[in-house]
C-alpha cells in the first residue's frame, strides 16, 4: 500500500516525496483508523484525505467551512483529473441529488459539503444506507468550543458520521493547542485516533515583530516589506483600513489589490482569482482572505495591524513561503494595538440584558412577521455598539430562538421569531473570557523578546519542546541585552518580589502605583497604600518604572494572565532572578542612565494643536460637571493632547488613542468625533479666508 500511495502521489499529484506527516496520516487513514492531524497552513493537510480517495474502495465525504475554499479545492483537484464536486447554498437542489447521486456510484471520489448541509434532513436522506470511505473534516478545530474559531454546526458531525454509517474520521487543522485538541477528539467521537502533530519548524519563515510609534510607521513598513518581497498578502483588521493601506502602496507605485466583506461578490471574486492565479502580486485584505488560496510563491506575509490570536495569526502568516524558499512574517506592533482587539472581543460576546432585549424585540412582532435586520439593530438600545446588537442577533439564531435569512429580491437580511429557548449566558461570557486569553498570548508574542518562532511551535505543543534558533532578529537583539549591573538587579529583585507578593492579583497600572507610590484614588480606596511595600520605589519615575515592568514581561520574567480583567504574575524564570540564581539582560537602566525617557511613548507622536487642546479640556471640564466626576476620571490630559495632535474621525481611529477604550467610546465617542470635526471644519475655514 505504501508503494501504491506514493506512485499515486507522483501520478496524479506531481509530487516526489511526501512532506513531513503526509505518509503517517495516509497510512492511519488506509489502515482504517481516526485519525487527528494537525499540521501548519501550507503543510499539505488536504492530500490526507485526497490521495485515500483515490485508493480506498469507496470515495471520501469532505466537510470544508468556507464555499470559497471548497471550490478552490475542487477546481484544483478537477486540474489533475481527479472527480471531484461540491454540496451547498450555491449548488440548486436537482443539481445537489444529481451529484450526490455520482458521489453514491463512485463517479465523484471526492464530495465536499458545508456543516451547514447536516441541518437537512433531505441531504442526509439522500446519503441514506451509503457508507463512505472516509469522513474527513477540515478546519477541525471549529468544532472546539475553545478553539479560536468556533462555529455551533461542527458539533453535528459526530451525528453526521453516524448517519452515514460511521466510516474512518480524519480530523485536520493547522491551529489546535493541546486542550483543543482533545475537544476535537472528544466532540468527533474519534476512537484511539493516530494523532499527528507534524511541520511546525517551517525553516524558511523568518518571523519578525517591529515596534511600530505611529500608524505612520506601519504603512512605511508596509511599503518597505511590499518593495522588498514583491509578492504577498498585507492583513489590517479594519475595511477602511484596509482600503487606507491599499491605497497608499498604488500611491507608491505597487499594483495592490484589495479585500474585505463589504465588496460586492463579484468583486471579492475577482480580486481572488487574479491573485490566485498570479496577475495580482499583492493583496491587502482583512482576515476574510486567504484560506483556500494555496499560492506557493508569496515571499512575505505582513500584519499591519495586531491579530486577535496565535492561532489566527500563525494561520495567516503560514500562507507566506508554501515553495519551501525563505519568505517573511513581519507583525508591525504599536502599544495600544489591543485596544481594537478587545473591542471586537467585547462587542462578539454582549451582555445578557443585551441578547434579552433583541430577543424581546423580536419576540414582540411574531413567528409571522420577517423583520429588516438593518431596521432593528439601531432599536437594540442597550447594546454599547451595532456590532454588539449585531452579535446579539447571531447567539440568537445559534441557538435556535430566531432564523435569519437573505431577502433575494431586496438583498437585505430579514429574520423572524421561531420559539423560546434558553441560552447559556454563562458559556457566552466564558467564550469571551477565552477570547481574552487568546489576545493577551497573541500580546505576549508582540511584546516578548527572543525567539518568534521557538514561541510559536512551542505555543502549540504547551511545552518547550523548540530552543531559540539563535539567527532571528529577536535572537540577536536578545542576545545584545546588557547583563544588569548588581544595584540595577537589586531593583529588578523588587520589582519581582512585590510581585510574588501580589499573587498575580493586579494588572500593570496598579503595580506600577504600588511601587511608585501613586496617590491615585482606586489605590487608595483599595488600601494598596497600606501594602508594605507601597512606594518602595518611589525615586524612580513612573514612566521608567512602566518600561521596567514592560522589559521583565518581554524576557519572560513576568506573564500577564487572566481575560477581560488582566494581571501581572511571576514566571519561573522570575523567581530564578529573584533567588539570585540568574542574573537578567535589560537594556532600559541604559536609557536611565543615559539621561534619557526610559520609554519612547510618553508623548503623542505629533504636536497638538493649541487651541484645539483648549476645546477639548473646555469640553472635558463641562462633562465632568454634567458627570458630577473629577476631570481625569473623564480623560487624562496625555489623551486630550493626542486627540488634539491625532484628530482621530471615526470611533475605530478613537481607540486607537490612549486611554480610549470601549466604554469611553460608547459614552464619549459622538461628542469627541462633532467637536473634532466641528474644530476641523472652523480651522479649514480659516486657512480658506488666508
Amino acid at each position: 500500500m505504501e508503494a501504491q500511495a506514493l506512485e499515486t502521489l507522483r501520478t496524479r499529484f506531481g509530487f516526489a516525496a511526501f512532506r513531513a506527516g503526509q505518509s503517517e496520516i495516509i497510512s492511519a487513514v488506509m489502515s482504517g483508523r481516526d485519525v487527528l492531524a494537525v499540521m501548519p497552513t501550507g503543510g499539505g493537510k488536504s492530500l490526507g484525505f485526497s490521495l485515500p480517495a483515490l485508493l480506498l474502495e469507496r470515495p471520501a465525504l469532505v466537510v470544508s467551512p468556507l464555499i470559497a475554499l471548497m471550490k478552490d479545492q475542487v477546481d484544483a483537484l478537477t486540474a489533475r483529473r481527479i472527480p471531484a464536486g461540491y454540496v451547498n447554498s450555491t449548488v440548486s437542489p436537482a443539481e445537489q441529488l444529481r451529484r450526490i447521486a455520482a458521489f453514491r456510484n463512485g463517479a465523484l471520489r471526492l464530495l465536499y459539503v458545508a456543516p451547514e448541509r447536516f441541518r437537512s434532513e433531505r441531504f442526509l436522506e439522500a446519503l441514506e444506507g451509503f457508507r463512505p470511505g472516509l469522513f474527513a473534516v477540515d478546519e477541525a478545530h471549529c468544532i472546539s468550543e475553545w478553539g479560536h474559531d468556533f462555529r455551533p454546526d461542527y458539533l453535528r458531525l459526530k451525528e453526521a458520521a453516524l448517519r452515514v454509517g460511521r466510516p474512518p474520521v480524519l480530523a485536520l487543522t493547522a491551529t489546535a493547542t493541546r486542550e483543543v485538541r482533545e475537544h476535537i477528539v472528544r466532540n468527533l467521537g474519534l476512537a484511539e485516533p493516530a494523532i499527528i502533530v507534524e511541520g511546525f519548524e517551517r525553516d524558511n519563515l523568518e518571523f519578525v515583530v517591529v515596534r511600530s510609534k505611529s500608524r505612520a510607521d506601519k504603512l512605511e513598513l508596509a511599503e518597505r516589506e511590499a518593495r522588498r518581497g514583491e509578492r504577498g498578502i498585507l492583513y489590517a483588521s479594519t475595511r477602511k483600513r484596509v482600503e487606507e493601506l491599499a491605497l497608499a502602496l498604488r500611491q507608491a507605485g505597487l499594483r495592490t489589490g484589495f479585500y474585505h466583506a463589504g465588496l460586492q461578490d463579484a468583486d471579492r471574486r475577482a480580486v481572488q482569482e487574479r491573485f490566485a492565479g498570479g496577475e495580482l502580486p499583492m493583496v491587502v485584505a482583512t482576515n476574510a482572505f486567504g484560506m483556500g488560496i494555496d499560492r506557493p510563491d508569496l515571499r512575505f506575509v505582513v500584519h499591519v495591524d495586531l491579530p486577535g490570536s496565535v492561532e489566527a495569526y500563525t494561520q495567516e502568516a503560514g500562507r507566506a513561503g508554501r515553495d519551501d524558499l525563505p519568505a517573511r512574517c513581519v507583525l508591525a506592533f504599536q502599544p495600544g494595538d489591543a485596544r481594537l482587539q478587545r473591542f471586537f472581543i467585547e462587542t462578539s460576546y454582549p451582555p445578557e440584558d443585551v441578547v434579552r432585549q433583541a430577543q424581546a424585540l423580536i419576540r414582540s412582532a411574531g413567528g409571522d412577521v420577517t423583520l429588516d435586520e438593518a431596521e432593528l439593530i439601531p432599536r437594540v438600545s442597550l447594546a454599547s455598539h451595532p456590532r454588539a446588537a449585531e452579535s446579539a442577533l447571531r447567539i440568537l439564531a445559534e441557538y435556535g430562538v430566531i432564523a435569519r435569512g437573505l431577502d433575494r429580491e431586496s438583498g437585505r437580511r430579514g429574520l423572524r421569531f421561531l420559539e423560546n429557548r434558553p441560552v447559556d449566558h454563562e458559556l457566552i461570557r466564558s467564550r469571551a473570557e477565552r477570547e481574552f486569553l487568546r489576545l493577551a498570548r497573541m500580546v505576549e508574542y508582540a511584546e516578548r523578546a527572543g525567539c518568534q518562532r521557538a514561541y510559536l511551535v512551542n505555543y502549540f505543543a504547551n511545552e518547550a519542546t523548540a530552543a531559540a534558533c539563535g539567527i532571528c532578529a529577536g535572537c540577536k537583539t536578545s542576545a545584545a541585552r546588557p547583563k544588569v549591573s548588581e544595584s540595577d538587579g537589586r531593583t529588578v529583585r523588587t520589582l519581582l518580589e512585590v510581585l510574588r507578593m501580589l499573587s498575580g492579583r493586579y494588572g500593570k497600572r496598579k503595580l506600577v502605583g504600588i511601587l511608585a507610590g501613586s496617590k491615585a484614588k482606586d489605590l487608595l480606596e483599595a488600601g494598596l497604600d497600606k501594602h508594605p511595600r507601597y512606594g518602595c520605589l518611589g525615586h524612580l519615575s513612573g514612566q521608567f518604572l512602566e518600561s521596567l515592568l514592560a522589559e521583565c514581561l518581554a524576557v519572560g520574567l513576568a506573564r500577564v494572565e487572566g481575560g477581560e480583567y488582566p494581571v501581572v504574575a511571576l514566571t519561573r524564570a522570575g523567581n530564578e532572578v529573584l533567588v539570585g540564581r540568574t542574573t537578567p539582560r535589560l537594556s532600559c537602566f541604559d536609557g536611565l542612565k543615559a539621561g534619557r525617557p526610559a520609554s519612547n511613548e510618553a508623548a503623542p507622536a505629533r504636536e497638538a494643536d493649541p487651541e484645539l487642546l483648549n476645546r477639548l479640556q473646555e469640553w472635558r471640564t463641562a462633562r465632568a460637571a454634567r458627570d458630577g466626576k473629577p476631570a481625569f476620571m473623564i480623560l487624562h490630559n496625555r489623551t486630550l493632547e493626542e486627540l488634539a495632535a491625532d484628530r482621530p474621525g471615526t470611533d475605530q481611529e478613537l481607540l486607537e488613542v490612549r486611554g480610549i477604550g470601549p466604554e469611553k467610546v460608547t459614552r464619549f465617542g459622538k461628542e469627541l468625533l462633532a467637536l473634532l470635526r466641528a474644530c476641523g471644519s472652523a480651522s479649514g475655514s480659516a486657512s480658506g479666508s488666508k
